[in-house]
């Protein structure tokens, strides 16, 4: 919710220069230490609060993060509000890094999301800043008429700076491993393509021989049942035998010369010759088409849940290179499923970018209930030829490729899985905020 909900009086923003007069070298390291720790996020979270509420008893302290571009969670606080605060989203009342927020009550917005946590209140300090890709805002609340001139005031604002500070580092150096993996991984999928563009032309020269070979052998059989059967020729059982064993064979012949050739088709994704152009696509045809492309594998081992959106999906890309990412996920998925009660399912949903208003973020989630993942194996998935299932049924190239193709459409994507309960592929994509016929807008 941007700051024009509030009248402009009610909003006055910290400046710099009231935020350098509290040099605490110890309290600083102290809160350092805390914020650059390795462990698990929300264990952060709670030491930092305990550390602040320590610092600054007198006042209560609320950690909010974003979960839209117009609404706050509450995470933590201290002291404790009650729980019902945590089960619910909040407006977000400035857009401002740092600033205090006057006259509360005459605020409808205070007044019907935030007046019965802190009744009574009628200032608020709040300081926003990037954490680890997470945005969050800090709000005090006390009872103090006027908190700029409390004793706490200066140290509070010094606090902020020190955290504003390393997120900022923090930043720059995800940043910087960011660019420097994103070339390494560039350096080696282009590599990798040289070697996948001469592999698939030595291997589909000769296959579409044998492909050929094959459909005139299959067609010469077919001839020669239909041969047999209307001459009426009575066969002994070795001959029977024969031909269906015949038959068997030349069935399980063509599955595998097929599965060859969608491992090369794998290998030619690395190839970036010849894709077209990028253009305007509905994500839910996208999706359509892939499914029913594997709608015939799916039907026999599982139910696919996916409701159809009512509201189009835009997105600048491939259209065949995202149908081809979703028919590898759909597909990992179903080989996952080893019972009877196999559901994979499908769901697209979209966000407005929290720090990019005008922008939003598209979501799709594929999710099954099958043998999942190990933990082990989790952080080299998305490794060319890494793999965990047994020999012939995939490449170790699904999951690569997946990674590459989004990466392209300046996306993301993540697993998470628990073994013996299933797995989530999360994809984000860049979306089209309105359609406007342009190929490069967003």
């Amino acid at each position: 919710m941007p700051d024009s909900q509030l009248k402009t009086h009610q909003v006055h923003v910290l400046s710099g220069n009231q935020c350098d007069h509290h040099p605490d070298q110890q309290f600083a390291v102290s809160l350092m230490k805390i914020l650059l720790a390795s462990g698990s996020r929300l264990n952060c979270i709670e030491r930092f609060m305990d550390m602040m509420h320590h610092t600054f008893p007198d006042i209560q302290l609320c950690l909010f993060s974003a979960h839209s571009e117009s609404r706050l969670s509450l995470i933590c606080s201290r002291p404790q509000v009650t729980d019902v605060a945590s089960e619910r989203f909040f407006p977000v009342l400035s857009a401002e890094r740092c600033c205090t927020i006057n006259d509360l009550m005459s605020s409808e917005v205070w007044k019907v999301s935030y007046a019965d946590l802190f009744p009574g209140v009628s200032q608020c300090l709040l300081f926003s800043t990037n954490m680890n890709t997470r945005y969050y805002t800090l709000m005090v609340i006390s009872a103090a008429e006027d908190v700029e001139r409390e004793p706490w005031f200066q140290k509070f604002c010094y606090t902020c700076e020190i955290i504003h500070t390393v997120s900022e580092y923090m930043t720059f150096v995800e940043t910087h491993f960011e660019q420097a993996e994103h070339i390494q991984q560039r350096e080696k999928f282009a590599s990798l393509g040289q070697l996948a563009a001469g592999v698939a032309h030595e291997i589909n020269n000769p296959l579409a021989f044998i492909m050929s070979n094959y459909n005139t052998l299959n067609s010469y059989f077919s001839q020669l049942r239909t041969f047999i059967g209307q001459s009426g020729l009575v066969l002994d059982d070795s001959v029977t035998f024969l031909l269906e064993d015949s038959e068997a064979i030349l069935s399980e012949t063509y599955e595998g010369l097929t599965r060859i050739q969608s491992i090369v088709s794998s290998l030619n994704v690395y190839e970036h010759e010849s894709v077209g152009t990028q253009r305007q696509i509905d994500l839910r045809d996208v999706i359509s088409t892939a499914l029913s492309m594997v709608q015939g594998e799916i039907s026999l081992k599982a139910d696919i849940e996916y409701q159809t959106p009512d509201e189009p999906f835009y997105v600048i890309g491939y259209p065949a290179r995202l149908q081809q990412v979703i028919i590898h996920l759909v597909v990992n998925a179903l080989q996952s499923i080893t019972h009877d009660e196999g559901r994979i399912f499908l769901h697209l949903r979209s966000e407005k970018a929290v720090q990019n208003p005008g922008k939003k973020i598209i979501f799709l989630v594929i999710e099954d209930n099958g043998k999942g993942i190990p933990e082990d194996y989790l952080t080299r998935i998305f490794e060319p030829f890494f793999t965990t299932k047994r020999v012939g049924d995939g490449a170790g190239l699904g999951l690569s490729v997946a990674k590459e193709v989004i990466e392209e459409h300046h996306g993301q994507i993540s697993i998470e899985s628990v073994v013996e309960q299933g797995t989530k592929v999360l994809i984000r994509l860049p979306g089209l905020a309105c359609v406007t016929g342009e190929n490069d807008a967003f």
